[in-house]
């Protein structure tokens, strides 16, 4: 029963990934994190072995508001990333600062 309750979060936690990308062309990728800081889904253009880093971010962050749910926004010379934690769940979204870059970048995760 324990093996058919994970299977179901994993599978809630894939769909997340999915709803989060939504097929938005501005959006040159997203990602997933489980509130272990495991990436469970990523698409477009963001680096998946950089995902625990975005849940320790979140955590701290939120450590300096206590009663907020903090929204992280980063800027590169790249993309802007924007970090938020929803129901356990960490999600990042990385938009590039040029649009060139979306439209020559094809799924890379799926």
């Amino acid at each position: 029963m324990e093996q058919a309750s994970q299977v179901s979060f994993l599978n809630g936690s894939q769909r997340a990934a999915s709803s989060v990308f939504g097929g938005d062309d501005r959006i040159g990728g997203a990602l997933c994190n489980d509130s272990n800081g495991l990436c469970v889904g990523a698409k477009g253009e963001i680096d998946d072995k950089d995902s625990g880093i975005y849940t320790s971010i979140v955590r701290m962050a939120a450590q300096l508001e206590p009663d907020d749910v903090p929204v992280v926004a980063m800027e590169t010379d790249e993309a802007h990333i924007l970090v938020k934690e929803f129901d356990g769940h960490t999600v990042v979204l990385r938009i590039p600062l040029n649009t060139d870059q979306v439209q020559n970048a094809g799924d890379s995760r799926s």
